[in-house]
């Protein structure tokens, strides 16, 4: 059980919670697994995805639009579309800090594997010589 964060209300939740819970919800739902992360994300576009959710809107005009530097397809691009005037705007605000932290842990565990030689890259070379086998 976590820590209780004596600056939190009794029915709020912690960021670290609210990001792991982000993490599972990814695999789980998204279905992207670690060695999904492995083999599509080689040119660290997680960490690219996780700067995209994590700057201030105001640093990536047009607001609702895929930043220039979004590495995924543009309709996958979900921002808060709440304007800060809006009582709902901290609340999607939290949400995008939660998504972005989530791939920024999730681009760490993949270098980690790919420093300890754990990381699932399969050998193209290899698929490929099989296929012309049949």
């Amino acid at each position: 059980m976590a820590k209780k964060n004596k600056f939190l209300e009794e029915d709020q939740v912690s960021a670290i919670d609210l990001v792991a819970a982000e993490c599972e919800r990814i695999v789980n739902e998204e279905g992207f697994s670690a060695d999904h992360d492995d083999w599509y994300n080689q040119n660290q576009s997680l960490a690219g995805g996780a700067a995209a959710y994590i700057l201030p809107a105001g640093f990536r005009m047009p607001v609702l639009l895929a930043p220039s530097f979004w590495p995924y397809d543009a309709e996958t691009w979900k921002p808060n579309k709440e304007h800060p005037s809006s009582e709902d705007y901290l609340e999607g605000r939290i949400r995008e800090l939660v998504k972005g932290t989530a791939m920024a842990i999730k681009e760490i565990e993949r270098l980690q594997r790919l420093k300890a030689g754990t990381n699932y890259i399969p050998d193209i070379a290899a698929n490929e010589s099989s296929e012309d086998d049949t």
